[in-house]
């Protein structure tokens, strides 16, 4: 095999050229073209030049974005690659006119599958256009026909003008679609390998909804609103043109894969050079040049000890964007190993350990011999002179600043790491200092039911007294009759199954605060009302109540009446305070917009204005450590909320104070 690249010129240079490497007198060529002159007339021009020179040659040629020969990287040329060989057979193909990119992947696949001796077939060199084909979809497509043949080659470019790419082959020019030349031999000595080296920036991004390869928001904001956050304006309005420059990295098979902006929408979605699956995790990508030289130095080293006749290298224009004048350190050790040429992509094609990926921001390459012998063209010292060789003063700064963001990067990303690990268990105290007053709070109420039932027994137990002291006068005076006794009896059984319903109540109420039962309003009120009583008789208060909402609930009763006790004994304690002279208290219960809401208000002088602000806050009380407060208004918010999906506000009326608490009967209606 023997291999021979050169920028062209013009047909008599090419003639030449030819002539000189006595090119025509080979049965088997592929020549792979490589041009950054975007122009339909031109490219048909120099095909039918080759093919006047060599008509028997296969053609498979690609637009780009910055060509690779053997010598230089050249923009807005031509380079020529003839590949001749002795015991390889070559077929090319091209298909344009499939719309769905999986598709066209398996058309093109099985148009060489459906040729003679398919047992030699060894590795598929394709190119797309770099606009239209969602590229991931197309290398799925080709791996559902044969997935274990190797696949290299690239997505074309324009100069990074996203307008028109072109790809091609002997026969056909498409700008949209697939070509590709399929090489025949079982012995063909193949080497694959990659260099990304783009270190991830920032923090993680969720993709919230895309679909294939577009993608229509990140994080809560369009793609391109996300963009404009992170990266400015300016960087926004200048999509696609500028966004293989700021990829966004995600994890695939445990490498990090770059997707690099090709198509901006009206609608503010973006669509990226390969899938970007809804609901990954992405960063955006800095190219690290420092790690991209050195680790193209070690691959070139590796590289070294295969066997080398052709070395082909399809790299990201985002690489040559990033290095600029310091692309060619990037290359010149491949340079130095075998005849080497390329160009620069909107995406790579990279195939290793029977898998196929897209990639982006990466340079791919391809070494190919079919010789077995590795080659001693380049020793290791001539690698290091070629890496070592004098640089530009911009290399320098770029270097200087891909250092300062990783490290910034990597630290800021410790911190981060850090933070979370402080915040959770700090989450975690507070949580369980939050359990521990909720039971305290819980133990506080039970202490203040109980001294309401104290109060609601006095009258119970003063009927037992007189009761008994009645019937025992009667009959010691002999004045006992059936009648007395019937009626003094009925009088204490009717008070002692008042003190069995209080029990019940009061034991149903602190058993199982999160035992859901059905149950309608009015009964969670009576309920209610029942532990209140004995404080309502007391401080003589008028219980106004207006109950409109007849639906039953599915909701944790005792809790709702941990909150409905809460209000109304602040309700009292403010009618205690402050010398309520004809106490209210008005409870209203009604649905309006799909909820049922609780309204309990007073006339007991209302709540400070510096106060009211605070009323739901932790810990916040006005009322001194002997005068107790329930489970707190701070508790009552955090019922209402969490268990009930609700709400519940306060504010002042014209008299006193009014608490509105909102359930939504979606969460409630079973």
């Amino acid at each position: 095999m023997q291999c021979y690249s050169f920028i062209y010129q013009n047909k008599k240079t090419l003639e030449e050229f030819i002539y000189a490497h006595h090119i025509s007198t080979h049965q088997e060529i592929l020549i792979q073209v490589f041009t950054g002159i975007i122009d339909y007339t031109y490219i048909d021009t120099l095909r039918q030049e080759l093919l006047y020179f060599l008509p028997h040659a296969k053609i498979i040629g690609s637009t780009t974005s910055g060509e690779i020969s053997p010598k230089e990287i050249t923009s807005q040329k031509s380079v020529i690659t003839f590949c001749l060989f002795e015991n390889t057979s070559i077929q090319t193909n091209i298909i344009t006119h499939e719309e769905n990119s999986f598709t066209l992947g398996s058309t093109l696949m099985q148009s060489i599958e459906n040729r003679n001796n398919i047992d030699e077939f060894k590795l598929l060199i394709t190119f797309t256009d770099g606009l239209h084909t969602n590229a991931e979809e197309y290398l799925k497509g080709l791996t559902s026909i044969h997935p274990t043949v190797i696949v290299a080659g690239g997505m074309a470019g324009d100069n990074a003008s996203f307008k028109n790419t072109y790809i091609f082959n002997e026969h056909t020019i498409s700008n949209k679609g697939a070509v590709g030349a399929a090489l025949f031999n079982k012995n063909l000595n193949i080497f694959t390998d990659y260099n990304f080296s783009w270190q991830c920036l920032g923090k993680s991004h969720t993709v919230e909804h895309s679909h294939k390869n577009r993608v229509y928001s990140i994080d809560g904001k369009s793609a391109v609103d996300f963009y404009a956050y992170y990266l400015g304006e300016e960087i926004a309005s200048m999509l696609p043109n500028i966004g293989v420059e700021f990829p966004l990295v995600i994890q695939k098979d445990g490498l990090n894969i770059a997707r690099a902006v090709l198509n901006k929408y009206d609608d503010g979605s973006l669509g990226f050079a390969g899938n970007v699956p809804q609901g990954s995790q992405v960063k955006f990508g800095y190219g690290d040049i420092q790690m991209i030289l050195h680790q193209g130095l070690l691959q070139a080293k590796n590289l070294a000890q295969h066997p080398l006749e052709a070395i082909f290298v399809y790299s990201c224009m985002a690489r040559k964007s990033l290095l600029k004048k310091e692309i060619t350190t990037e290359i010149k050790p491949l340079q130095a190993l075998a005849c080497t040429s390329g160009f620069f992509t909107y995406g790579e094609f990279f195939y290793s350990q029977n898998s196929t990926r897209l990639m982006n921001q990466t340079m791919t390459i391809l070494a190919i011999s079919e010789s077995h012998t590795p080659s001693q063209i380049a020793t290791q010292n001539t690698l290091e002179v070629k890496f070592k060789e004098e640089k530009h003063p911009d290399f320098y700064r770029t270097k200087a600043l891909s250092q300062l963001i990783s490290k910034t990067t990597y630290e800021l990303e410790q911190l981060n790491e850090t933070l979370e690990q402080r915040v959770q268990k700090e989450v975690q105290k507070s949580l369980e200092k939050d359990e521990i007053l909720f039971a305290n709070a819980r133990h506080a109420q039970m202490g203040e039911i109980l001294d309401m039932i104290v109060h609601q027994w006095r009258q119970p137990l003063n009927v037992f007294s007189a009761g008994v002291s009645s019937l025992q006068v009667y009959n010691t005076m002999g004045l006992l009759t059936s009648d007395v006794f019937e009626k003094t009896t009925e009088q204490i059984l009717n008070n002692v199954e008042f003190l069995n319903n209080t029990i019940k109540d009061f034991r149903s109420f602190f058993k199982d605060s999160q035992l859901k039962e059905h149950i309608r309003m009015e009964c969670v009120v009576d309920k209610s009302l029942v532990l209140l009583e004995s404080l309502i008789k007391k401080f003589g208060v008028k219980l106004i109540k207006e109950i409109t909402f007849d639906k039953e609930l599915y909701i944790c009763t005792s809790e709702l009446i941990q909150v409905i006790l809460n209000i109304f004994k602040n309700s009292i304690d403010a009618i205690e305070e402050n010398n309520i002279r004809f106490p209210e208290i008005y409870l209203r219960i009604y649905e309006h917009n799909a909820s049922c809401i609780i309204e309990i208000a007073d006339n007991a002088g209302g709540i400070p204005l510096d106060v009211l602000p605070k009323i739901f806050d932790k810990r916040f009380t006005t009322k001194g450590e002997t005068h107790g407060t329930g489970i707190g208004l701070d508790m009552s918010k955090t019922i209402i909320e969490t268990h009930f999906k609700g709400n519940i506000v306060g504010k002042n009326n014209e008299q006193g104070a009014t608490f509105i608490i909102t359930i939504p009967l979606q969460t409630t209606l079973e």
